[in-house]
């Protein structure tokens, strides 16, 4: 599943960020401990690290924004969603991981959404599903340059 091209946060992403917390723990209270966090006995280097927590904080970012735009956005078409159906809604299209709760649970529809949350929603899936550093890439205008200039060679 590590190597997996589906949605979500990686459990192996999980699993680092708690080694690498856990011995942040053990070296704020052991200052002068060099204590290299560890996967199948190999050292990962800090620059891995760094990248998974910035991962991992850009996934948050883009699921609490979400989570804010669908409470607000349903409250202005006078829709009330609640924060954890919302969450959950979320939740569902960002991370794909299933039915939600309530309005978005296992027997209910996105029906009752309006037009421009169901386009972020859209968003939100083919973000999730590709990742958030490819389409952060594909966004940036140096990426569209080199396309330029490959497309006129």
């Amino acid at each position: 599943m590590t190597g997996s091209t589906t949605c979500s946060i990686k459990a192996l992403r999980w699993l680092l960020v708690v080694k690498a917390f856990q011995r942040d723990l053990f070296v704020a209270s052991h200052p002068q401990a060099i204590r290299p966090v560890r996967l199948s006995g190999e050292v990962v280097d800090e620059e891995t690290i760094r990248d998974i927590y910035a991962y991992i904080l850009v996934s948050l970012v883009f699921f609490i924004t979400a989570t804010v735009f669908i409470v607000f956005d349903t409250l202005r078409v006078r829709l009330m969603i609640g924060e954890f159906e919302a969450m959950s809604a979320a939740a569902a299209t960002f991370f794909n991981i299933g039915p939600g709760f309530g309005v978005v649970g296992p027997f209910a529809t996105y029906e009752v959404f309006p037009s421009s949350t169901k386009l972020v929603m859209i968003l939100l899936m083919w973000i999730g599903r590709i990742e958030i550093i490819p389409v952060l890439v594909l966004l940036t205008p140096s990426c569209w340059s080199e396309l330029h200039f490959i497309l006129v060679i």
